[in-house]
């Protein structure tokens, strides 16, 4: 394989994903992508320019023709069937590329604060990827292809990760179930795979910097190069319904902290904000779908 001890991010959407990619990729030694997993193989809709959506789409339809399912898709929670070598191939010959290619400023660019890659080191670096939703159920093929890959599982409380789907349209039972699936098969792989780690993201914004070193040393990445932190803003919903930016930002940009500073990033109420947002009978469906998860992880 030509990607050597990656590591892999899994997480649900709307779920606080950013913050543990941007901890990672602020180690000059990691490197992602063009874009989450399904992006890389399926595009990232009219956002991306066309010519890189149509590559992609060629690049992923030799996988997808094989392989009779769509494996890529974020829609689909269940375990995929048997990849076979040549398919592991292609795959990790189209994510060793698109890092080559991820030279945007919020992507591969800087290995610093002002501070360029070289290609070289680029390629010279560790993958890292950001498995969301139905791709949580690909940790059995990615562990096939990388054995010496490293996973890292957040997981959220399951309130506030339904309400930021739910206020997008959502039914609350059926992403309430879907979280259950997703969590039952975190813990699933947490017990089975050597080196796969479970984090919650209430304690990385409860101490961020005790669950920085930690997520250091699960990756075998060393603390010490890593002197600022790299985090992108995004609008945080408030407790008045609406979103705003951090620090006065009303845009999403790239901002370096120095490390002792950059748990400022956080807006600490972000999961009181959203749960109080519902209803009484969304709350009490989630609790029935998911009350099992929801209790593993401490959050009942």
């Amino acid at each position: 394989m030509l990607n050597k001890n990656p590591i892999f991010i899994v997480a649900f959407s709307r779920g606080g994903s950013n913050i543990l990619l941007n901890f990672l990729r602020s180690h000059p030694h990691v490197c992602s992508p063009r874009g989450e997993t399904q992006e890389v193989f399926k595009g990232k809709g009219k956002v991306e320019p066309f010519q890189a959506r149509l590559d992609k789409a060629i690049n992923y339809l030799p996988i997808r023709a094989l392989q009779k399912e769509d494996i890529f898709s974020l829609d689909l929670w269940k375990k995929r069937e048997a990849v076979g070598q040549f398919k592991k191939f292609l795959i990790d010959r189209i994510l060793y590329k698109e890092k080559l290619k991820a030279l945007d400023p919020s992507q591969n660019y800087y290995k610093a604060e002002n501070l360029p890659y070289a290609l070289e080191e680029i390629k010279e670096s560790r993958l890292l990827c950001k498995n969301l939703d139905g791709l949580i159920f690909l940790t059995d093929m990615f562990y096939e292809m990388y054995p010496d890959a490293t996973f890292i599982a957040l997981v959220r409380n399951g309130l506030a990760v339904c309400e930021g789907h739910i206020r997008r349209g959502a039914d609350s039972a059926d992403i309430a179930r879907k979280y259950e699936m997703g969590c039952q098969k975190i813990i699933e792989d947490s017990r089975q795979l050597p080196n796969y780690h479970v984090i919650r993201y209430e304690d990385i914004i409860a101490n961020p910097e005790k669950c920085l070193e930690r997520i250091c040393f699960w990756a075998d990445l060393d603390l010490s190069l890593v002197n600022k932190i790299r985090m992108e803003t995004k609008p945080v919903i408030q407790a008045n319904g609406q979103h705003s930016y951090v620090h006065g930002k009303n845009r999403k940009t790239l901002v370096w902290y120095d490390r002792d500073k950059f748990w400022t990033h956080f807006v600490e109420d972000a999961n009181e904000n959203q749960i109080n947002r519902l209803t009484a009978a969304e709350t009490k469906t989630i609790l029935r779908c998911a009350s099992g998860s929801l209790k593993f992880f401490s959050y009942i």
